[in-house]
Order: structure tokens, then sequence, then C-alpha cells
């Protein structure tokens, strides 16, 4: 069947679609006539041949997934079913997840494992392969695209970007400064203080930006400047908070410190600003010798296990002060299971240390809190009893684990129960009741 628009049935022909009369006409019988010179007959002309167009290659996979890899995550995590936590505007969750986004890094509390971008993101809650991630973020069928992408790096592959710290600008520094007084009812002294030592200062968006140092050969000396954290302080409802581009989350942090002499105590927080606000709710650091560190982790971010290690080899203290929530809960677990030893102290009431801070006498629970809060306190006890008891680390570890699979639901096993039972009898029977010793045991709150 031809086409209606088939440009060849509708070509020229010396007949124009007429047949000529072959033979004589009886019927006709010509007259002479002058003969006329007919016009020249114009010649149809060729049409002319249009040149072969290539056909447009089809965008290879790694294009594609060039495309959609700076997509913003909180928008993936919404289409992905996730849903905002009311408590966190960063922090996301459904059944089997609670992931904090932080511009285009994210990090998975439950699972304890993060990534950069949105196809890593897709592939972590999804639990596909790159070819399925970016085929579900484009919508495109990728199906008889090659599977390999040779220029495809996971996030820790890829090259670290360079350190990009924001200029100081004084002249947002007042608004800044109200924001760190007022809103958040740290001391006005206090905050002079570290801004006069460059520790914390304002950048062009009028973002509070605390700055993180190394440690000077795994000491308490601060070393080079590795990034920035930075707390939006715009606007009415600013939740902005991340880190300058190009921090290394596992190579510098934001601290202060309190004290004199060695340092004996490190407290470790989920932010700058709860840093602070734990340095003035800690009543232990005004009868405790020595130096107390506040220290910042920024959320997911690493820890300075290597400086930390010197502290309870020295049998000083290092406490997991993170969110009393279970990502905070999590992150406790996580450092336990780096360097087994460490304390656990959560705020009484309250989310974090600037909430107890802001509200001293609320008395509403938590929602957030741990459900099973009291087996959690056990878990800690004895993870330290075991610690001082001289277990095997392999044995720390699988503590460690057990409280995680806690923590996410898991009812405690009948093995695990025994285990414990075991461990805390030894444990009193070992420090023969003393109650100085039982004081050490890890406790889960604190005081105003």
């Amino acid at each position: 069947m031809q086409n209606l628009f088939d440009v060849e049935q509708f070509s020229s022909s010396p007949h124009n679609g007429h047949h000529a009369p072959s033979g004589t006409d009886p019927a006709w019988k010509p007259e002479a006539e002058p003969k006329q010179v007919s016009p020249p007959t114009e010649q149809p002309k060729a049409r002319p041949t249009k040149p072969s167009i290539a056909p447009v290659p089809a965008p290879t996979l790694q294009e594609i997934a060039d495309e959609v890899r700076d997509a913003d995550l909180e928008a993936v995590a919404a289409n992905l079913g996730l849903e905002l936590d009311r408590h966190d505007k960063h922090k996301w969750r459904d059944g089997d997840h609670i992931i904090s986004i932080s511009g285009p890094l994210f990090m998975d509390w439950l699972a304890d494992k993060g990534g950069r971008g949105a196809i890593d993101l897709v592939m972590h809650v999804k639990e596909v392969e790159f070819k399925e991630a970016v085929e579900w973020l484009s919508g495109r069928d990728l199906s008889q695209r090659p599977a390999n992408v040779g220029t495809y790096a996971h996030a820790e592959d890829r090259e670290p970007r360079s350190l990009e710290m924001p200029e100081a600008n004084e002249i947002r520094w007042d608004a800044v400064r109200e924001y760190l007084v007022k809103t958040r009812k740290l001391p006005a002294v206090l905050v002079d203080r570290l801004h006069e030592r460059g520790l914390v200062f304002a950048d062009d968006h009028q973002n509070a930006v605390f700055v993180r140092y190394s440690l000077t050969n795994n000491t308490w000396v601060r070393g080079e400047v590795t990034g920035a954290s930075l707390r939006g302080t715009w606007g009415e409802d600013n939740h902005y908070h991340g880190l300058a581009p190009g921090s290394a989350r596992d190579q510098g942090w934001f601290w202060i410190g309190t004290g004199n002499g060695p340092v004996r105590r490190v407290l470790l927080t989920e932010s700058p600003i709860d840093a602070m606000s734990l340095a003035l709710l800690d009543k232990e650091r005004r009868v405790q010798p020595g130096v107390t560190i506040y220290l910042s982790t920024d959320g997911s971010g690493g820890f300075p296990v290597e400086g930390l290690k010197p502290i309870l080899q020295n049998r000083g203290l290092v406490v997991a002060a993170f969110d009393a929530d279970q990502a905070g809960e999590l992150m406790a677990w996580r450092l336990a299971q780096q360097l087994p030893g460490v304390r656990r102290l959560t705020p009484i009431q309250s989310k974090d240390w600037n909430e107890r801070l802001m509200h001293p006498e609320s008395l509403e629970k938590v929602a957030q809190q741990t459900a099973n809060q009291a087996q959690i306190k056990q878990l800690w006890q004895w993870h330290l009893a075991a610690k001082i008891l001289r277990r095997p680390e392999a044995y720390l570890k699988r503590i460690t684990e057990v409280a995680r699979e806690t923590i996410k639901g898991t009812p405690l096993s009948e093995k695990a129960t025994i285990a414990m039972t075991n461990d805390m009898t030894q444990f009193a029977h070992t420090l023969k009741g003393s109650r100085a010793m039982q004081k050490s045991a890890c406790t889960m709150d604190v005081e105003r």
C-alpha cells in the first residue's frame, strides 16, 4: 500500500497520467492549420537529492547518568516513598531507613551506610544496580544499553573535592550572633569568645560558619583547617545545615575545650550548637580534673578514633552524647564498635542538647525516643562491663551488633540474654558491689 504522502506517486511523466492515442483516429481529420511553434518544453527538473542524515545516536548510559546524578536528593527521597521527619527537616524515613540528607550527601542510620548523589541513593533504597537506578531516575528504558560504565565511580572512590571555605562577612555577623544568642539561647560571652578566636563567623549568605580543624599528630592541638559546618540563620524557618564544599568529614572537627592540664574527657555531639550547649549543661566539668573537649561530628561524620584512644588508655572518659533518637543511638553504637569502652549520655526529655538548653523545664517526652530505652541502657552497661572484664575484641564487637539489631526492633536472643546476665553477675562480683565503681557504669541521663 502506498502512503498518501509518498511523493513518488505524484512524480511528473511525459503523459501526465494519460495514454496517447495510438494509430489514426478515423473520426478526426485535421484540417490544414498554420503550423504553430510550440514553446520549448521545459524538462522537469530532477528532484534535488536530499543529503542523507545520519540518525542521532541515542545517549549512552554514562551520559544519562551524568544528567540525573545531581538531582535534588530530597525530591528523590520523596519519590522513593520516604517521609520527611516531623522533628528534623533534613531526615527522611520509612520502615527500613532513617536517612539524613545534607546537599549531595546522605547517611542511612539504620544501615550505617551513606553515599553521594541521586544514583547512590536510589541504589541504596531500592537495592538495585547502577543501570536500574539510572533508569528509575531518568524514566527511560535502558535495557538495551550495556551495563558497564567505565567512568562511574562510587562515592568513596571519587577524587576528593578541593575545599572551598566561605569568606567571613562582618556585616552579617550581628544577625548570626543574634540567632545564636536569642534563638539558640547560647551565652553571648561564649559566642563572642569563639568569634574572636575565629572558630565561628558569618558568611555572605548569613550562615553561621563553624570552623573544623584536624588534630595535630592525633593530639588535641588544632592542626589545619579541613572544612566548616554551616548553619542557616536567614529567615524565620531556616533549617539549612551542611558542610562547606570539600570539607573532609573524617579529617577534621569543630570542638571547644575547657579546663587545664591533659585532656581527660571528650564528649561527642552531632552539631556545633549541641557541643556548645552541652558544655553549658555539663556539671561534671566543674569537678573533674584536666581538660574536657566538646566535639561535633556533624551528623554522620567520622570519629577521631586515633585521638580518642589515648584518652581511654589513660583512664579518661569518651562519651557518645549523640541525639536521643534512633539515629543517635545507632551512631553511638557505631562509635562503640570502633572504640570499646565509650559511655552513652543523652539529655533528659529532649532530643538534643540545645533543645534541653532552650527548654530546661519541658516535661514533654520526645516522640522519637527509642521505645526500649531500658533495654538499651542494659546493653550499654553490658558493653562496659565486658570491656572491664577484658572480653575479646570480637566479643565486644558482637555486643555492638546485637545492640544495633535490638534498636532496629529485633528481640534480644536467649543466648545474648544469658551472656549479658553472666557478664553482669561476674562484673558485680569483681567490683564487690563497690558503689563508686557502679557509678562508672554508663548512665543515660544528665540533669540540668
